[in-house]
């Protein structure tokens, strides 16, 4: 679960505060994950891993469509502005060692960022990973996939692996 409405806010949606559960609570390192949809997409294998190797605590401030950039605003995400000083705000009361940023980062002013990381450190954050840019694909993948083998005359199974280049949005 991304858990949606608490942890990932949506278009528009503005919280008080991000929900408690937003980070989980002990005494094994604390890893935030800030970014946008595509951060909250990989939260489910983040919160697996840290499950299954019991390593460390996982804490989520995400929201759709607002990169984890300070100061990001523009007209159609009026909600940016207001929830990245939340999501700062929680990184800050909870002092995570690591902090993972992850966006699509071809839809912002990535020279931006740089701003967000040197906050971040001076906050005391030991360490700032920023993950590339995932893939957005013109359509599902699923949709994709089966497109293929309906226009296959003789419907043989489509490739393992989707050329992005093809596919690819960006």
């Amino acid at each position: 679960s991304i858990r949606w409405k608490r942890c990932f806010l949506e278009v528009g949606q503005e919280l008080d505060d991000y929900s408690t559960e937003c980070v989980r609570q002990g005494d094994r390192p604390l890893v935030a994950l800030w970014g946008d949809s595509s951060m909250a997409a990989l939260y489910p294998g983040f919160q697996s891993l840290a499950a299954r190797t019991n390593g460390f605590r996982l804490a989520q401030a995400t929201s759709s469509l607002c990169p984890p950039i300070m100061d990001y605003a523009l007209p159609e995400r009026p909600q940016c502005p207001a929830n990245n000083p939340k999501a700062l705000a929680l990184l800050q009361s909870s002092k995570p060692e690591i902090v993972v940023l992850a966006a699509v980062w071809q839809m912002y002013d990535i020279s931006l960022v740089t701003k967000t990381v040197a906050q971040l450190k001076q906050m005391g954050v030991a360490r700032v990973v920023i993950l590339g840019p995932g893939a957005v694909w013109s359509e599902p993948p699923g949709r994709i996939t089966l497109r293929l083998w309906k226009d296959d005359p003789l419907h043989r199974l489509p490739p393992a692996r989707l050329d992005y280049s093809r596919f690819g949005l960006y």
